[in-house]
Order: C-alpha cells, then structure tokens, then sequence
C-alpha cells in the first residue's frame, strides 16, 4: 500500500499544481538510467531566443533502446542512429535518415540536428529530459526538453490498487490492453471485446471515452465491466519504473500498466 499512497499523493500533486509533472520518485540518476528507455516526445526547444512549445509534440519522437539504439522521428522523417550515456553525459550519432520535404515551417531538420548535437542530458523535477548541446554545436541546434510519450507502446494492465486497500488482478493482462495513437484515439482490448475511443492528453490531465465496442459475452469472471468503468474514470497519468500508473477521480485508487511484451514465433521444427 504504501506504493498506491505515493502513486495517490503523486496524483493529488498533478491536480494541484496543473503542469506536466511526473512522479517525484523519477530522480535524475533514474531518469537517466533504465527510465530512459522508451519513447520521448518533444514538449519544447530552446534555439537560444527562449523556449518554443511545440503544438505536434507527438510527431517529434526520440525513442531510447535498451541496445544503444535510438530513432528519431522528425515530422514526416525517421533517422536512425546510436546512443552511449555516461553520467550526464550523451553522445548521439545519427545514421541513415528518410529525406522528405515536410514544409517550409517544419522543425523536421533542426529536430534531427539538435538531438545529433546534444552533448548533456538531465532531468527536470517533473520528470522530462533536457537535451542540451555542446560548445561549438552547429548553428541552429537547440536545447529539447521532452517527455515520457504515451505513443508507441501497447500497454497490458496488471492491477488495480484501491484507496481502500483492495486490489483487483487480471489473469491475463494481454487480455486488457490499451493504445495510444497519434491521431487521439485509443485501441482497447476489452477480454473478449475490442473498442475505440478517444483520449485527451494536457501535461499529467488525462481523459479516456470509450466511443466503440464490440459486445460478446466474455465468461462470468471477466473483468470486462469493471475495466471500463475504471477506465471512464481515469484523471492523470505517471510513469514509474516503466510501467504506466493512470489516477481515478476522488482518489479512488489507480491502474498500473506494462508494455506489452512480444515473444518471438516458434520456429516449425524440421520435417
């Protein structure tokens, strides 16, 4: 319990403070180690003439792997490249890189340029990533701040923690899943059912409608019901330790997600 009461209190501070915060637990040591991985989207940049927001901050995407690798998507680009991290210290070299024109007024290209110049990262009290380049960068590289990106991850729900104490616990957690896409809708897996919705995010504020869903009769120990309802009632969101914790309304308790997680095909065997 003494997690779900740091997840609430976490929450309670979202609502009162109404900034893009993310949970306290992500000190800079966390948030540059295993808490890096994944996928960032950019919130702002800082060419030197104070920081821009980005409206598209989705299509603006540094994805960490847990390989050394990174892709980058720069509006309508992706550059792929490599990673070493040491301390604060980042190195990033860009490789091969798609080269369409995405518009007189697209950040595609700096995009790309700054994230290749950044020389140091560190993490903000609320959580983000500041990517800030070195000395004799290249003109036009930018310092990015960046967040913890809902997109590009298919999370599996685990367990729901009450406020009173009590916990609810899938059998099966691919069977409740959930997708965040770019374009503001969700992907449900339902148990049985599938659906779609709409998801509206604001900094750590976050709503989810279910608008479609299928309506088969999935078992009498389903949790079909009870997932939307928790679902319908979801406020704010934080990401700790790479799972997803998603905050209802009134404190009443929250509903932790992992990343799914792919197993390779099974190979036929000879013969």
């Amino acid at each position: 319990m003494n997690k779900l009461r740091s997840l609430l209190l976490i929450a309670a501070l979202f609502a009162f403070a109404g900034g893009s915060m993310l949970t306290s637990a992500q000190t800079p040591e966390a948030a540059l180690g295993s808490v890096t991985y994944g996928v960032w989207e950019l919130v702002s940049y800082d060419a030197g003439d104070g920081a821009v927001e980005v409206p598209n901050s989705s299509d603006f995407t540094v994805t960490f792997g847990t390989e050394g690798d990174v892709v980058i998507g720069a509006d309508c680009n992706t550059a792929l490249g490599e990673y070493t991290i040491n301390g604060e210290a980042i190195t990033v070299t860009i490789g091969p890189m798609s080269m369409a024109f995405c518009g007189d007024e697209s950040f595609s290209d700096q995009f790309v340029l700054s994230v290749g110049a950044a020389s140091t990262i560190t993490s903000t009290e609320s959580g983000d990533l500041v990517l800030t380049p070195g000395q004799g960068a290249a003109e036009g590289a930018a310092t990015l701040t960046l967040r913890q990106s809902l997109i590009g991850t298919v999370w599996t729900w685990t367990v729901f923690q009450s406020s009173d104490e009590s916990e609810i616990v899938p059998d099966d957690p691919t069977r409740y899943t959930i997708e965040f896409l770019k374009d503001g809708t969700v992907a449900l897996g339902v148990d049985c059912n599938r659906g779609r919705g709409v998801y509206t995010r604001d900094g750590s504020s976050l709503t989810i409608e279910v608008q479609i869903l299928t309506r088969a009769m999935c078992g009498e120990d389903s949790l079909h019901d009870e997932y939307l309802r928790l679902l319908g009632d979801v406020v704010s969101l934080t990401f700790a330790d790479g799972s997803l914790h998603l905050a209802l309304m009134m404190d009443a308790g929250i509903m932790s997600f992992e990343p799914m997680q792919y197993a390779p095909a099974a190979t036929p065997e000879a013969g």
